[in-house]
């Protein structure tokens, strides 16, 4: 079927006055249908065939042109963008905040970061993502893909800034600080990560849970990273 989509210049021009020329022409047969009532003898059998013909070109036209114009019928699209990525500036609120700079990215959830001369090992609150180091596990799908982009994120020497929570544990069981970790342009690395699907949620209990929830939900929908590599 002919639709505007194809390279029809002519109709490009014409079928867009097409349905304006059909609202038109149905008018005017309704006010002609209307006037002739008004004007013609009760008792006199009658029909107003020019109302009748303008009404009838006017919604043929309508129903014909329907068709050809791109989307009609369609249902409406869903493919909207993933949740917005939060910015780091608001996340002292949940928490007290710490400056540093990136010294190693170990992988996509886990960043050791140098705080006063300090090197302390930074597992990203309410992240967890693909397993690339785990002593005897394999490297899991979409892994090296998440480190990369944490890399990308969070280049050597790059300031950070590391933030607790105070709904959640302050160390992991591996002694490793449990933070929030945000870029020096203010952008939260986890909900990043979860937004582009290099990431799930964990359930551990924290303050930006639910909105990490519906991020993570987002991204599954549209099948980014992992969702759409790894099913």
């Amino acid at each position: 079927m002919l639709t505007l989509e194809e390279d029809t210049p002519m109709l490009d021009m014409i079928v867009p006055m097409l349905p304006i020329f059909g609202g038109l022409a149905a008018l005017v047969g309704l006010v002609m249908a209307g006037y002739n009532g008004t004007r013609r003898d009760p008792a006199e059998p009658h029909v107003p065939w020019p109302a009748v013909l303008w009404f009838g070109v006017g919604g043929a036209t309508l129903i014909l042109v329907a068709p050809l114009i791109p989307g009609a019928g369609d249902p409406p699209s869903t493919d909207e963008d993933p949740a917005p990525v939060a910015v780091g500036h608001d996340l002292c609120e949940v928490g007290s905040c710490e400056h540093g700079a990136v010294d190693r990215v170990i992988d996509g959830d886990t960043v050791d970061v140098d705080i006063n001369g300090e090197i302390r090992r930074v597992r990203v609150l309410g992240i967890d993502t693909p397993e690339t180091k785990k002593p005897g596990e394999p490297v899991e799908c979409f892994g090296p893909e998440a480190t990369a982009r944490a890399e990308a994120m969070l280049p050597l020497g790059s300031p950070v800034t590391v933030v607790t929570d105070d709904q959640a544990d302050t160390t992991d069981k591996y002694g490793r600080d449990l933070r929030h970790l945000t870029t020096d342009e203010d952008t939260n690395v986890g909900q990043v990560l979860l937004s582009e699907g290099y990431a799930a949620i964990t359930t551990f209990p924290h303050s930006l849970a639910d909105q990490y929830g519906a991020t993570e939900d987002a991204a599954r929908d549209h099948g980014h990273g992992l969702w759409g590599a790894c099913a």
